[in-house]
């Protein structure tokens, strides 16, 4: 046992918390002496608890008598020979202000209190070995922050305990013996309840959390814990120094002293640069983090953080990007390395002083989202205190990517020793969920003055014989520390080692050894004159190689100079559209391209079909393309560039009219007023989903027969927009399989697999987009799941061939001379397929295509014509005629963008296949990271959507709600795992109610939503992520339902929900599915909904709160939901989740041909046991057949 052999001796051990002491002690193995004063009664209980007379002695002694205590110090040692615990716990406590004091009762409570615990000490010393330990009972009360009346002269005598436990502990130390105290609040005891009234006892209650007074078996589980041995370092961080650390001899030493390999950090010095120019150079230094990644694996460690550029490097030897690309590069392979070991990398910002490459979290968030493989954050307060305006702030920004945090004052002494406020930083860093080790990393500054003559940081003048490597020399010196630490030699300390300090080393001083002295070979340390010759004669080279460089290639393209030259004038031209359309179409291709491509072939200007995107660690990755091109970098940055493409817009929206007139747009066959009644429905409709395509050069080129138009894209925009158009010659119900009898589908599949045809399903834009609106109207309207995955596919796959997800701006982004034009295409785009692709991935429960640790293109739209372009609520209501309102399309399309980013972060840690097996802390610690990055979002949207002060709600058009359905919708994605029987288990109660609460105030959001959509709108046609957020409301009001009964708010919110999901089931097949899994629960929870789908007035505008608008601060995700204030059994709410005695689904045998897609069983809806599973993720999948209540 713990205790097995130690002896404690514990005052006012009869009663209360010494009691509680001493029972948790003997049942540990501990000898224990008590005291008592009067009450042998309660000392004979207690001897009998504590194993009887040979395990247990009671000593009847005034605690405030000097004779007494020397006296049970003696009875003590004489019965079990030894002290190895002391607990000097009596006390009294007897109630006085400043007026009722005597001196009488002053110094009985000094005595006692104060005297008799310095006394007990005193004369317990010599009988206690070293590793022995005093623990003194003090008191909250004496806090400033807790202090309570009439308890002046108690107060101050546990003030007095204080300062003698901080004057012991450094006093007793070189006797081995550690000092510590235990400071309760008020506990339940006889001594703190005599004399206090019941009023005042509940009093103190009240300013308890808890509302409740301590326990003493609580506090003495922690004079237990500092009794024992756990104390001190728990684990190591070793230095990255391979080959000082052999494994056998280290596992065998870290099992030897218990402590356990936490991990270790890279040592950056020598030639150790992932910035260095020498390539060699660079590959050294990744197998050298590979080594140290091996030796943590090896130690059973779980990190390593990275330092990528050599410490102490503050002047650079490459430009910006090169830098950048080779750290990203080799820390992709390091972390690819890292991922096999079962290591997590964390890459540490230091402060400018010490490199110039990383000194800020976002630098680094940026650097480890780059890298990707799970990549986190090293955080060390000392280097980010100096680069941050607000470090708390920025560890709240790492949230759950900080891997590790080192643990050193703003003046790099240990904790507390300087200036930096501790219990915030640390109640901020469990508020990021970590849950990893402290790593000490303090370093006594270096103090050559006279003021340190009698200081340990003093260094001696003879530096020139420490035994340091000069490489290890100069990180110390970089570090501005004299303190020589080493993993290594802490390790050996317990097997003290001689150190060959003269006359005689503390080590073996210590241990009563003889020093063995032995010879040290002394190491020359190069000066800082040979340091600077070297680095000048490495610049020089390094000229010397660019400037061959250049002329080999100036030898082998020798035009190159003159073409780009010829583009930096031509390319302010193509920023705007040029008249007649023949020359706009021309202006489209690079002077460099024009005479190999084909004005015919769509995408890049260079031919998109040719341009293929290889990143740095592919064999046909061209390094000619590291250098930047200027043309385009400027672009987005010159607002010259802004006005012209808005100025070509605005022109091209003229010429429509113009063009149609003239018969130069080529409908294919379509009638022209009929095509341009779909294209209208189109532009107006894709504005809540992303604009996938640009319209002003879809239109320009439609033409001209330019390179953004296609037969292929112009057919899939027709049979996307003919689900939302109001005639009936367009139309196609569903029950009618609209996949057959769409002409516009057939024609468009016909061009995708027909190889003879103009576009033969070759990577170029006009193909990418119309793959992503057929996905998109397959899905939501004719319910092909599996072809509008594989469509949707395809396209992902196309924008990585064409290097879309990367910014043109990138050295290795193969785009070269791309006009302004260009850029907002691509732009548009890509972030159009991101979002479609987070969507898709929670309507079908699958992985996401295109991460977001993976891209690299800015939310930057310079076009903003449309985002004051008054709304048209063409398709969306049977009105043609609407309130004057602008569209806002470009900023909601930005702000659409962002929530996708979050998005595809939740879909990544909550929603993957092993999420189910990860730690439910660390998780929920991520969804409360998550949970903090949607509150940012939403408080951070432009104002004109984040509130309307005059509450009206005529301002809000369907894009808008759209994306607060959206938000409402993640709100409970998130939330929704942790509750009963998601497929995360909750860590406690606490979150499960909180999760509950938050989920159902984010369906009663989406529900007003839906009401304000109705109220303006035809329900009929909201946005199909709308429908979604329908289901999900839904799926939480009906749980409420059940308990509440009809009549509730939670019940008319499920019927409005059921109904508009049956009109929605008019337009579009998918909701069908979702509406049947919800009728299939009501009827499981024996919830009577009216199956019906008339909306009454009621449901209709009943219930919009104030709160609606997404940037109102009342918004009710951060407060307590009323179902929690109500009567409702909200256990019984918690349960209805509960699916395990209900069985699970069912999967679809591999020879069905769908997909092995999972299913419910067609079973009676009235079992009992029906086998029940309502999804959120991956809703899509189901088979609606098993729902089919008509």
């Amino acid at each position: 046992m713990a205790f097995s052999g130690k002896v404690a001796l514990i005052t006012g051990g009869s009663k209360g918390i010494g009691r509680a002491a001493a029972e948790q002690l003997a049942a540990q193995g501990a000898l224990i002496a008590i005291n008592y004063s009067s009450d042998s009664k309660s000392a004979d209980e207690a001897i009998a608890a504590l194993g009887g007379p040979e395990k247990a002695l009671a000593i009847k002694a005034d605690a405030g008598s000097m004779s007494d205590v020397k006296s049970m110090v003696e009875q003590t040692v004489a019965k079990f020979g030894k002290i190895d615990i002391l607990v000097p716990n009596a006390g009294v406590m007897p109630l006085a202000n400043l007026e009722s004091l005597t001196e009488e009762l002053f110094d009985k409570m000094n005595t006692v209190n104060v005297k008799g615990p310095l006394f007990l000490a005193k004369a317990a010393v010599p009988h206690m070995p070293p590793g022995s330990h005093i623990i003194f009972i003090s008191t909250s009360l004496c806090h400033s922050s807790t202090v309570m009346p009439i308890h002046l002269p108690y107060c101050a005598n546990k003030g007095a305990i204080e300062q003698f436990t901080r004057i012991l502990s450094k006093d007793l130390a070189p006797k081995g013996i550690i000092v510590n105290a235990v400071a309760p609040g008020p506990t339940e005891t006889e001594l703190f309840l005599r004399g206090k009234p019941d009023a005042m006892v509940e009093a103190i209650k009240k300013q308890s959390p808890f509302n409740r007074l301590g326990n003493p078996s609580e506090i003495a589980e922690s004079i237990v814990y500092l009794a024992g041995t756990t104390l001190g370092y728990s684990s190591i961080e070793l230095e990255g120094e391979p080959d000082l650390f052999p494994i056998d001899a280290t596992r065998a030493l870290l099992a030897k002293y218990n402590i356990k390999c936490w991990g270790a950090v890279t040592i950056m010095q020598g030639t150790r640069d992932l910035t260095a120019v020498d390539p060699k150079q660079r590959q050294d230094t990744i197998q050298y983090i590979k080594d140290v990644i091996s030796l943590s694996a090896a130690l059973d460690g779980q990190i390593v953080t990275i330092v990528p550029a050599r410490v102490g490097k503050i002047v650079p030897t490459s430009s910006p990007t090169e830098e950048w690309n080779w750290v990203v590069e080799a820390l992709r392979e390091v972390a690819e390395f890292a991922k096999a070991k079962s290591i997590r990398i964390g890459i540490e910002p230091l402060n400018r002083f010490e490199t110039y490459f990383l000194n800020r979290t976002d630098q680094a968030l940026a650097l480890a989202d780059a890298v990707g493989y799970d990549c986190g954050i090293a955080f060390d307060p000392f280097h980010l205190a100096l680069e941050e305006k607000d470090m708390l702030e920025a560890m709240r920004r790492c949230g759950s990517r900080i891997v590790d945090f080192h643990a050193a004052d703003n003046n790099r002494l240990a904790a507390g020793d300087g200036s930096f406020n501790w219990p915030e930083i640390m109640t901020v860093l469990r508020e990021t969920g970590y849950t990893g080790a402290l790593a000490v990393e303090c370093m006594p500054p270096i103090d050559r003055s006279p003021v340190g003559q009698f200081s340990r940081n003093q260094v001696e003048a003879d530096t020139k014989n420490v035994d340091v490597a000069p490489d290890r020399l100069q990180f110390i010196i970089d570090h501005g520390s004299a303190l020589l630490s080493d993993e290594r030699q802490w390790l050996q300390l317990a097997d003290l080692g001689c150190d060959n300090a003269q006359p005689k080393c503390e080590n073996c001083k210590c241990q009563g050894k003889n020093c063995t002295y032995s010879e040290r070979a002394k190491k020359i340390r190069p000066t800082n004159t040979q340091i600077r010759r070297l680095e000048d004669e490495n610049t020089q080279l390094r000229r010397s190689l660019a400037r061959f460089r250049s002329q080999a290639n100036s030898q082998r393209v020798p035009d190159v100079q003159n073409d780009r030259q010829h583009d930096s004038t031509d390319i302010e031209m193509n920023s705007s559209s040029q008249f007649p359309h023949q020359e706009a179409s021309n202006s489209l291709s690079s002077p460099s391209s024009s005479s190999s491509s084909s004005h015919k072939d769509p995408g890049f200007s260079t031919g998109d079909r040719e341009v293929q995107f290889h990143g740095p660690s592919s064999a046909m990755f061209d390094e000619s393309q590291q250098q930047t091109n200027t043309v385009t970098s400027s672009i987005t940055a010159d607002p010259l560039h802004k006005y012209q493409l808005l100025g070509s817009s605005m022109k091209q929206r003229q010429m429509e009219q113009i063009d149609l007139a003239a018969g130069r747009l080529d409908f294919d066959g379509v009638d022209p007023e009929a095509g341009m009644h779909l294209l209208s429905v189109f532009w107006n409709r894709q504005h809540a989903t992303g604009s996938v395509v640009y319209r002003p050069v879809f239109m320009r080129d439609m033409a001209c027969q330019g390179p953004y138009f296609s037969k292929l894209l112009l057919n899939a925009i027709f049979f996307a927009a003919s689900k939302n158009s109001h005639r009936a010659e367009h139309r196609c119900e569903v029950t009618d399989a609209p996949a057959i009898i769409s002409p516009f589908r057939r024609k468009a599949e016909k061009m995708l697999y027909d190889h003879g045809s103009d576009n033969p399903m070759k990577s170029d834009i006009p193909t990418i987009q119309a793959l992503l609106i057929m996905s998109d109207a397959l899905f939501t309207w004719c319910d092909e799941r599996s072809l509008s995955w594989l469509y949707s596919g395809l396209a992902m796959n196309m924008i990585t061939e064409l290097g879309l997800h990367v910014d043109s701006r990138t050295p290795y982004s193969a785009k070269q001379n791309l006009s302004t034009e260009d850029i907002e295409v691509r732009r548009r785009l890509f972030w159009a397929a991101f979002v479609s692709d987070k969507v898709q991935s929670i309507y079908q429960g699958r992985p996401v295509r295109l991460r977001e640790v993976d891209v690299n293109v800015p939310i930057c739209f310079l076009d903003d014509y449309e985002e004051l372009e008054q709304f048209s609520p063409v398709s969306y209501s049977q009105s043609e005629i609407s309130p004057s309102r602008p569209t806002h399309s470009v900023s909601i399309f930005e702000q659409l963008c962002g929530l996708s980013v979050i998005m595809d972060k939740i879909i990544s840690n909550i929603y993957t296949e092993k999420s189910g097996s990860r730690d439910a802390k660390h998780l929920f610690g991520v969804s409360q990271s998550l949970h903090g990055e949607l509150k940012r979002w939403r408080s951070e949207l432009p104002e004109h959507l984040a509130s309307k002060s005059n509450g009206t709600t005529q301002s809000l058009t369907p894009q808008m709600l759209s994306l607060m359905s959206m938000f409402h919708s993640l709100i409970i994605l998130l939330h929704r795992p942790f509750v009963s029987d998601g497929h995360i288990r909750a860590t406690s109660a606490s979150v499960v109610r909180d999760s509950v609460a938050t989920c159902a105030t984010a369906a009663s959001e989406i529900d007003a939503i839906l009401r304000v959509y109705q109220q303006d709108y035809c329900i009929n046609a909201v946005p199909y992520f709308m429908s979604y957020a329908t289901y999900v409301s839904a799926t939480i009001h009906v749980r409420i339902a059940a308990q509440s009964g009809p009549g509730s708010e939670a019940y008319r919110s499920l019927q409005h929900c059921l109904d508009i999901l049956s009109r929605h089931s008019n337009v579009c097949r998918a909701p069908r599915r979702a509406r049947q899994i919800l009728l299939g629960l009501a009827r499981r929870l024996h919830v009577d909904v009216n199956d019906s789908t008339d909306l009454s007035a009621t449901y209709a505008t009943g219930n919009i709160p104030n709160s609606l608008m997404l940037g109102e601060d009342s918004y009710a995700v951060d407060s307590a939901f009323d179902v929690m204030n109500s009567d409702i059994d909200i256990d019984a709410i918690i349960q209805s989740f509960n699916v395990e005695q209900s069985g699970m689904v069912n999967t679809i045998p591999g020879d069905s041909g769908m997909n092995n897609e999972p299913v419910l069983p067609a079973q009676d809806y009235s079992s009992e046991t029906w086998p029940f599973y309502v999804p959120l993720f991956g809703y899509g999948s189901l088979d609606p057949n098993a729902f089919d209540l008509q």
